[in-house]
């Protein structure tokens, strides 16, 4: 998946989808999650598992709305490092508004 050549302005009401062709693998220990996507690797601590799940298993979403007791700040932190390598990408403007 090719990654994004800038950096998006995102905030808790920006609606994210994953790319066309998105996939990944999830592993890891005790204390990180590993989640694996084609080109490389993110090391995520355990303690954002749910927030992990919730990103790899829903294809669109508020970030306002991934779960798992993040601060606003950490789920914007998170998000970026899917964006950044190109896992995620904002999703279009909805055209009925």
């Amino acid at each position: 998946m090719p990654a994004p050549t800038a950096q998006q302005a995102i905030d808790l009401e920006t609606v994210l989808v994953q790319r066309t062709m998105a996939f990944c693998h999830l592993t890891g220990n005790a204390a990180l999650i590993d989640f694996a996507y084609p080109g490389g690797h993110l090391y995520i601590h355990r303690g954002a598992e749910e927030s992990v799940l919730y990103i790899a298993n829903t294809p669109r979403f508020a970030i306002r709305d991934i779960p798992g007791g993040l601060s606003d700040e950490a789920r914007l932190s998170l998000v970026r490092r899917f964006l950044d390598v190109g896992f995620l990408e904002p999703a279009a403007p909805d055209p009925s508004f």
